[in-house]
C-alpha cells in the first residue's frame, strides 16, 4: 500500500512538473495585445438618415435636457409621419 501512494504522488509530481515545463518553454518571452492597426473612427450618420432623426433627443437626454428631447421627437413625429408611432414611444420613455 505504502509503495502504491508512493508511486501515485511521483506520477502526479512528474506531470505537473512536465506540464510546467511544456508552458514555460512554449510561451513566447514577450506575449502581448495587438494594437489596432488605426484608431477606430465612428461614422456620423447622414442628415436625413433614421439614425439622425434620433441622435439629437438622445444627446439632449444625455444632457439631461428632457424638454429639448420632447422638442425634438415631435418634431420628428411631425416631420415623419411613418416615424410617429416610433417617436411617440420614445417620448414615453
Amino acid at each position: 500500500m505504502k509503495t502504491s501512494r508512493f508511486r501515485l504522488v511521483a506520477a502526479v509530481l512528474c506531470s505537473a512538473l512536465l506540464a510546467l515545463a511544456y508552458v514555460l518553454l512554449s510561451t513566447p518571452n514577450r506575449v502581448q495585445a495587438a494594437a489596432p492597426k488605426r484608431p477606430i473612427q465612428l461614422s456620423t450618420p447622414e442628415p436625413g438618415s433614421f439614425t439622425s432623426r434620433y441622435s439629437q433627443a438622445a444627446q439632449a437626454l444625455r444632457e439631461n435636457d428632457l424638454q429639448a428631447a420632447r422638442q425634438i421627437l415631435a418634431e420628428v413625429a411631425r416631420k415623419h409621419s411613418d416615424e410617429a408611432v416610433r417617436a411617440r414611444l420614445v417620448e414615453g420613455l
